[in-house]
């Protein structure tokens, strides 16, 4: 969806250019399904592999029981819960993104000017007319 527009664009400008818009398709196909897939790939190694570690390990420390030490290996001192998930940099980074993902939406949704024709109200924390803004109706 983050490269829509750039397809559509790219599409019009070959369509401009004399292709056919089948022909269009294609050529826009081959040129972004690689980064596509480019970016799916680094978003698995980012993201998904790092959560799937994290919940294994999340798994592992709500445990009741400890798992038995390998033999040769010293048996560490079960932390308790709030310490692990304190002290994990995965649930910090977690709690950034949600954080970094509200601060944009809010600033983004603060900041912006309503298109021509959208009703500057309808996205306002408050929808409704306060007593002194009462819109006056007119009987006739």
């Amino acid at each position: 969806m983050f490269v829509e527009w750039a397809q559509t664009d790219t599409a019009a400008a070959f369509v401009d250019g004399g292709e056919t818009k089948p022909m269009a398709a294609l050529y826009v196909f081959l040129i972004y399904t690689p980064f596509l897939i480019l970016f799916a790939w680094l978003l698995e190694w980012a993201v998904d592999t790092p959560s799937k570690n994290f919940a294994g390990e999340i798994d592992l420390e709500a445990r009741l029981e400890t798992a038995r030490a390998k033999p040769g290996e010293e048996e560490t001192p079960k932390k308790n819960f709030c310490e692990f998930i304190c002290g994990s940099w995965k649930f910090w980074c977690i709690v950034g993104w949600f954080a970094g993902v509200l601060i944009i939406t809010e600033v983004y949704q603060a900041a912006r000017t309503p298109r021509d024709g959208e009703d500057p109200d309808a996205f306002t924390v408050t929808p409704y007319y306060p007593e002194d803004d009462t819109p006056k109706h007119e009987d006739k």
